[in-house]
């Protein structure tokens, strides 16, 4: 707080004053606010009612506002929950990226969370909604099958921005199925949309650093689909590059390392 803001801390703050702070559309007044709510509940624990009560009456703004506050105030609990998840379709992206965090942070501490942003990720009405949900779930769960199935799943989404965000995805995720390169082998040699297509190759070499054994099959669908359009066959020149210079690494680990 600079000398020319007004300290909250003596002031009598209700609900809609509370809400007027932590709605604010312009995102530096925004930030502003929800800094001073914080400041001011961390003095005088009496407002957290009137926090709360914005985080269950306010507008989807209002309520990231307050669960931001919430959130930062305390150790993060599930009261927050429903106010992120509604976050996630917040139409400015930083404020999303905030739910997405929080909602990592908070699935860390509370095994409930995991298989409700997976449910998210699945059902939420909003295309936006669900590809912020995969980005959380990526993040807070990458180990687990239930997480790929999630993701495998979503490259059939009606949304093309879901499905990217799954397929850019896959490489993130850590379990050791082979069901992540075998359908991003399908969306290379098949798929209608071709930025899928181009994203797969990349997917592709990458999945297959860590799979020796698959190697040689994904160079030949690489070199396949090289015949399909002209920037997909400049995609899979660099993706073949990319194949060839893993190999040689693993065949020799001092390979271009100084001496």
């Amino acid at each position: 707080m600079t000398p020319h803001e007004p300290s909250l801390l003596s002031t009598a703050l209700l609900p809609r004053d509370l809400a007027a702070l932590l709605g604010a559309s312009d995102r530096a007044q925004h930030r502003l606010g929800c800094t001073q709510v914080l400041e001011a509940l961390r003095a005088r624990p009496e407002l957290h009612a009137g926090v709360v009560e914005v985080l269950r009456k306010g507008t989807p703004l209002e309520r990231f506002g307050a669960a931001w506050v919430l959130f930062h105030a305390r150790r993060p609990t599930l009261s927050v929950l429903r106010a992120l998840l509604g976050s996630l379709e917040l139409p400015d992206g930083d404020r999303r990226w905030e739910a997405v965090q929080m909602l990592v942070t908070l699935g860390r501490l509370e095994p409930q969370v995991a298989p409700v942003v997976q449910e998210q990720a699945r059902r939420a009405a909003s295309p936006v909604a669900r590809r912020m949900a995969l980005f959380a779930l990526r993040e807070l769960a990458p180990e687990r099958l239930e997480t790929e199935r999630v993701f495998i799943d979503a490259l059939s989404d009606l949304d093309p921005n879901v499905r990217r965000a799954a397929l850019s995805s896959l490489v993130k995720l850590r379990s050791e199925s082979e069901l992540r390169l075998d359908r991003a082998l399908e969306v290379l040699a098949e798929d209608s949309d071709l930025r899928m297509r181009l994203l797969a190759t990349i997917v592709c070499a990458e999945l297959s650093g860590s799979r020796p054994t698959r190697r040689e099959q994904v160079r030949r669908a690489l070199e396949g689909a090289q015949r399909a359009d002209p920037d997909l066959a400049h995609a899979c020149s660099l993706a073949l590059r990319r194949i060839e210079r893993s190999a040689s690494e693993a065949a020799d680990p001092l390979r271009g390392t100084a001496p």
